[in-house]
């Protein structure tokens, strides 16, 4: 370790041997806490006398060691040429043999043979001290000094008297947190002429910048290596040890890139722990004490720990702070704590963790610290009061994001309940803490609970809330197991069947989400499972509960109400209510609210906080579900690859063990978003892994299906597309889920009807769509009526379309209002007003090359000029073009074949020719190339001349 703030101490030492050579010998003894140097500075002085011609003797003493008589003074004495005159003491004892032999040995009687002999062995290793000293200087160098044995420790007092009349410096170094080394600095240090003190302090914060500056290269961090280290050398030294090396010479490394606060890892904790060793016994107690105790640990907790006064325990803290391990009497670093407990057994660290538990109870500290006690102290027999206490711990976990530390804490809760009641409690948070991270993690969790609803431990409102029930009667819903979703649904019934209003608003909210979110799942419960009575508000605080709120923003778009008062309350829940485990579903209900009312920008911003909260607390199957809200968003704002990108993230945190109810709403999202850019194979290839079962009875499963239609639509399968649509119309109606908000089967329907070649019944669904969507969103009448002016005579599809472009500027639906500006521009063409008709095309023209839909994928090509479609259109033929036209509306090439009175082969040979002149690869691509065409065409038209502006 580098000797930087050691100076003084060195140089005074240096000054002690210079006189020694000079024949004024002298003592100095180097005393401060455990860890501050005061080995290193023996061993740096002892290399430099070494160096300068000095004998040297050096001693390290030890505990062990304690009850060997003379160990000590053997270890200096053994290293030198001792006289044999010096020696007449020892040679009673052994006349034939080594006499320095027998020191520190246990022998028979040898202690009291020694005792008795102890004046002249002294006097006559004094005398050889002397006698050595003639030859060089002597030092003599003793590490430990307070740990010696007696008669050693005793010894080195004579001798250090004695060294002023001889070429000898005794250098000492001793503990100043020790009774031993207490007893020695004053019956024989203090006071006496013949020693000098040297005490030594910490490392100041300058100090320590200038150990980082020669270690690393900088020293800009020092303040928090010094926090860190409490300016201990030794546990300096170990943060180095566990820091990472800085790349280059530490004289190149000036940077700030490698001025990071210090991390305590294995080479602090092995310091910590060899500091507690060559402390005084007591001052380990003490350290185990506080590190039992925790972050709370202070004077009087540890002293009442102990059983010890607090005056008695307050010495030992000062020394433990001085030395770097503690600071303000607990440990600042989990690694230093984990030192000091490291070396108990399991029963006796399970017992001091289950009475520091006690204590922290009773003192009132906070449930987490005395969560963190018991969990320590698990071998032991929880008490009675500690249920309560590890509830509430796990609920601070779980909401500061750290669920496996509260669910750790909600399994002891298990195990310290004291009736069913407890153990309901302890059950409903672990589940819940399971769902939001791994909903297939709660099945062991859900099993036990339903254990204790069968046997009658569920009976009356033992559990809060039907929000603490939620997660666990999701997870027996998505697997299927409907009778003890019943069972456990009922068991939240009081006996006397009068259900608390909070009950009833939960109650209701659930219902309501599932006909919202899983209707099959609904269908499959027995009617009066699940309160619907609407809770009357009469309380102040349930009318301004996020349940009762979100309740009555879904009752309104369940029956079609005001869509404005709707997303009122939609927004209202998501800007007060915070993520939980019990608010979590109504905010992410409110969320698809928004999204079916078409307001996906006021739905984005807190979809955006939501997900970061989220991941905050770890709960990735939360993440997992607002990363399919956020496709769901980006597919109505027109950001497609937005859309697929969300989607396949949710895709990846849901995994298909999961199934299908987390799964379908991702997976609806990213087949219409492949759908929508033209991306058939991939699309094809998501349909050709079928939802499970338990994914069909969920709204994102019909979504799926209405997705696949469009699909089947979009590669020229109209036949296909309607029977899939009549199937989503006929299952909304069953669901009673027939919304144009939520799904608009009937605009579907009618489109393929229009590819069949059956206006008058397509024209039929459309008008009923109208009727339906009245007070819907703009986005569903918009397309509605875009369609169905393409039932209705030419002079009477202008009004229809201006009307779809009014609704459809209302909403984020640019490529749906460049469409219908397309089909406007026509219309307009065909009625001969052509600067009308040229304004619509080129506002069609600006959607797409404004960026407001995707140019290459949504059906809009890149713009590229009129000249091109003149070009292009010139090089079809007129029987080239009528093939084209019947292919890009679906029609098969056989019916083509009839309908134009050609052959199969004739169609096919047409077509061949029309992709390579329209520069597409298949037919699904058709009515991208042909509206370019006719836009490009009307705007020929109307400018009357190839290439003008």
């Amino acid at each position: 370790m580098d000797l930087i703030g050691r100076e003084r101490e060195s140089a005074l030492l240096d000054a002690l041997l210079d006189r020694a050579a000079r024949g004024r010998g002298g003592a100095a003894i180097l005393t401060g806490p455990v860890g501050c140097g005061k080995t290193a500075l023996l061993q740096a002085f002892a290399e430099r006398a070494a160096a300068g011609g000095a004998l040297v003797l050096r001693v390290a003493c030890a505990e062990a060691e304690r009850g060997m008589p003379f160990s000590a003074l053997a270890q200096a004495f053994q290293q030198a040429p001792i006289p044999p005159e010096h020696l007449a003491g020892l040679r009673e004892l052994a006349p034939d043999e080594d006499c320095l032999s027998f020191l520190g040995h246990q022998a028979d009687g040898l202690a009291e043979r020694l005792e008795r002999v102890y004046p002249p062995v002294v006097h006559g290793l004094w005398q050889a001290l002397r006698a050595l000293g003639v030859q060089a200087p002597v030092a003599l160098v003793i590490d430990d000094i307070d740990r010696s044995d007696e008669l050693s420790l005793r010894a080195w007092s004579f001798l250090a008297r004695r060294v002023g009349s001889g070429r000898v410096a005794l250098v000492a170094a001793a503990q100043t947190d020790t009774r031993r080394a207490g007893h020695f600095l004053r019956a024989e240090v203090l006071g006496q002429p013949g020693w000098q003190r040297l005490r030594l302090a910490p490392l100041s914060v300058t100090e320590v910048a200038a150990v980082l500056s020669r270690r690393l290269g900088h020293g800009q961090a020092a303040p928090a290596w010094h926090a860190v280290s409490g300016g201990s050398p030794l546990l300096l030294q170990a943060l180095l040890d566990d820091h990472p090396a800085p790349p280059g010479p530490p004289s190149q490394v000036t940077g700030p890139e490698h001025a990071d606060a210090p991390v305590a890892g294995p080479a602090f904790a092995e310091a910590v722990a060899a500091c507690l060793h060559r402390c005084d016994p007591a001052a380990a107690r003490v350290a185990e004490a506080s590190a039992a105790l925790g972050e709370h640990a202070g004077a009087a907790l540890v002293a009442d720990l102990l059983g010890t006064p607090t005056e008695t325990v307050r010495p030992w803290l000062r020394a433990l702070e001085a030395a770097g391990v503690l600071a303000d009497g607990r440990f600042p670093q989990p690694a230093g704590r984990a030192a000091a407990l490291a070396p108990l057994t399991p029963e006796r660290s399970a017992d001091l963790h289950r009475r520091a538990a006690e204590r922290l109870y009773h003192a009132g500290a906070p449930p987490t610290a005395v969560a963190e006690a018991l969990r320590s102290a698990a071998g032991e027999e929880l008490p009675g009061w500690s249920g309560a206490v590890l509830r509430e711990a796990g609920r601070r976990e779980l909401a500061a994001g750290r669920s496996d530390r509260g669910a750790g804490y909600l399994e002891l809760a298990c195990r310290a309940a004291t009736g069913p009641p407890d153990r309901v409690a302890a059950l409903t948070l672990l589940t819940a803490a399971r769902w939001r991270t791994d909903p297939a993690g709660c099945a062991r969790h859900v099993d036990r609970l339903l254990t204790i609803a069968r046997d009658g431990g569920c009976e009356g409102a033992v559990t809060p809330a039907v929000a603490a029930v939620t997660p666990a009667v999701d997870y027996l819903l998505w697997r299927g197991r409907f009778a003890d979703a019943e069972l456990l649904l009922g068991r939240l019934a009081p006996p006397d069947g009068a259900v608390a209003s909070h009950l009833r608003a939960e109650s209701r909210l659930l219902r309501l989400r599932l006909r919202y979110r899983a209707p099959g799942w609904l269908a499959r419960l027995s009617p009066g499972v699940l309160d619907d009575t609407p809770a009357d508000g009469s309380e102040p605080a349930l009318g301004r509960s996020p349940q009762v709120i979100a309740g009555r923003a879904l009752a309104s778009l369940l029956a079609g109400g005001d869509p404005d008062e709707t997303a009122e309350h939609a927004e209202r829940v998501l800007r007060d209510c915070p993520l939980g485990d019990d608010t979590a579903e109504p905010l992410f209900t409110m969320l698809a609210v928004l999204v079916d009312l078409d307001r996906p920008a006021a739905a984005l911003p807190r979809c955006e906080a939501l997900l970061a909260e989220a991941e905050r607390l770890g709960a990735t199957a939360w993440g997992g579900r607002l990363l399919d809200l956020r496709a769901a968003i980006a597919l109505r704002l027109a950001d497609f690859p937005g859309a697929a990108g969300y989607a396949r993230r949710a895709l990846a945190v849901l995994p298909v063990e999961h199934g299908g109810p987390f799964r379908s709403g991702p997976l609806a999202t990213l087949l219409l978003t492949h759908t929508a850019l033209g991306q058939h194979d991939e699309a094809a290839a998501l349909l050709a892994r079928p939802l499970p079962e338990a994914g069909e009875q969920t709204t994102a499963g019909l979504r799926y299906a209405y997705a696949r239609g469009l699909h089947q639509l979009a590669t020229g399968r109209p036949e296909a597309a309607a029977t899939t649509f009549v199937a989503c119309g006929e299952q909304a109606v069953a669901w009673r889920l027939d919304l144009p908000a939520l799904l608009p089967w009937r605009t579907g329907l009618a489109h393929a009807l229009l590819r069949s070649g059956q206006p008058e019944q397509a024209g039929a669904l459309l008008r009923e769509q109208l009727d339906h969507a009245a007070a819907g969103p703009p986005r569903v009448r918009g397309q509605a009526l875009r369609l169905l002016a393409r039932t209705v005579e030419p002079a009477a599809r202008t009004g229809l379309l201006r009307a779809a472009v009014e609704e459809l500027g209302r909403c984020p639906a640019p490529l749906d209002q460049a469409r219908a500006l397309l089909d406007l521009g026509r219309a307009l063409h065909r009625l001969g007003e052509l600067e009308r008709a040229r304004a619509a095309v080129r506002r069609a023209r600006l959607l797409a090359d404004a960026g407001e839909t995707d140019p290459d994928g949504t059906g809009w090509p890149p713009a590229t000029g009129p000249a091109r479609g003149a070009r292009a259109a010139a090089a079809l033929s007129d029987a080239e073009r009528r093939v084209a036209a019947l292919a890009a509306r679906g029609t098969s090439n056989q019916r083509i074949a009839g309908e134009l009175a050609i052959t199969v082969s004739t169609v096919e040979q047409h077509l061949t020719r029309v992709y390579r002149k329209l520069g597409v690869r298949r037919r699904t691509e058709l009515p991208t190339a042909l509206e370019l065409l006719a836009v490009d065409s009307a705007l020929l038209a109307v400018d009357g001349a190839v290439g003008a502006p």
